[in-house]
């Protein structure tokens, strides 16, 4: 769908509501739901907000350098087409496939933003169908490693927060399912 509200403008949003010190716990939350907390919030607080485009849509970074955790997050809207990029090894692989791949570099690309190897944790797809990686990303070798969170868990954890005076989070809820041509 190329409608006023892309990924690139969701994604916006999205580090917005990250960014924000009254919404960053509660989306973060809903972000990382099925990850295990203990092994990001051991390393610290959410300390790195990155979106880096050229790959991936998010780079989330829990603590401080050398004890840094990360979650790597790709934003699918509703008709969002499956991307290919360069690795840093030099193959055109799908941009799932290149996110675990120059995770695992000894020197990881700059668009990982100071995350060394072995720090990313956890591969989450944010999807409106909570389709799994395989549907979206037929064939990628690293489909298994991707988790995904639909729309609807994601917009249920948000509203449960909203309700409960979590400021912030309304710009979110809109976005969710803003521009949509589907029925559900």
């Amino acid at each position: 769908m190329s409608g006023w509200l892309n990924e690139a403008a969701f994604t916006a949003i999205l580090l917005a509501a990250l960014l924000d010190p009254d919404s960053r716990d509660a989306v973060t939350a809903a972000l990382l739901a099925d990850t295990p907390a203990e092994s990001l919030h051991a390393h610290g607080p959410l300390t790195l907000q990155s979106a880096p485009g050229t790959v991936m849509d998010l780079v989330l970074g829990f603590g401080e350098q050398p004890d840094l955790a990360a979650v790597v997050i790709e934003a699918k809207r509703f008709e969002s087409p499956s991307n290919w990029c360069w690795s840093a090894q030099g193959e055109w692989l799908c941009q799932t496939d290149v996110a675990v791949e120059d995770s695992t570099e000894v020197e990881p690309p700059g668009w990982l933003w100071g995350v060394h190897q072995g720090q990313v944790h956890d591969f989450v797809l944010v999807d409106a169908f909570s389709r799994p990686a395989s549907t979206l990303f037929p064939g990628a070798r690293h489909n298994h490693r991707w988790r995904t969170v639909g729309y609807a868990s994601l917009g249920a954890t948000l509203r449960t927060a909203h309700d409960c005076d979590t400021r912030g989070l309304v710009p979110l809820l809109t976005a969710l399912w803003a521009d949509s041509s589907h029925r559900f």
